[in-house]
């Protein structure tokens, strides 16, 4: 099974610290194939076991770019913070999965109004021969 992962926050264009991200996302994740070895990953629980994670970078791991109370709170993966602004933080999250079958399913959830909503679409695709 093949599967990808994706994140999005508002509008803030952090590329040095979603690189952080993408490395410990990368890091969570091959833990999680290791744990499961050959058996077939839950999307759903893989999907909020990686995604909700709110580990944060050392300040020293920081790319200084912003100020640092503001880069560390941007470092998790999902990111919640309350600033003076309003609230900024991860509002969705998705992942793709294809099985060696043919079999494509696309997980989301969502914040709606400040509860998290989810979907999954399934769906078979036909397998070049």
């Amino acid at each position: 099974m093949g599967l990808s992962l994706g994140n999005q926050q508002s509008c803030v264009n952090h590329s040095p610290l979603s690189f952080l991200q993408a490395q410990r996302l990368g890091h969570n994740f091959k833990e999680v194939l290791a744990r499961y070895g050959e058996d077939e990953l839950p999307l759903k629980e893989t999907v909020a076991e990686l995604m909700m994670d709110r580990t944060k970078d050392d300040s020293s791991m920081l790319p200084g770019i912003f100020p640092p109370e503001v880069e560390y709170h941007l470092s998790s993966i999902y990111v919640d913070v309350s600033r003076p602004q309003g609230r900024y933080g991860t509002r969705n999250q998705s992942a793709l999965s294809v099985k060696s079958n043919g079999e494509v399913c696309f997980h989301e959830r969502y914040l709606d109004k400040d509860l998290w909503k989810e979907q999954t679409v399934t769906y078979q695709i036909e397998m070049a021969k």
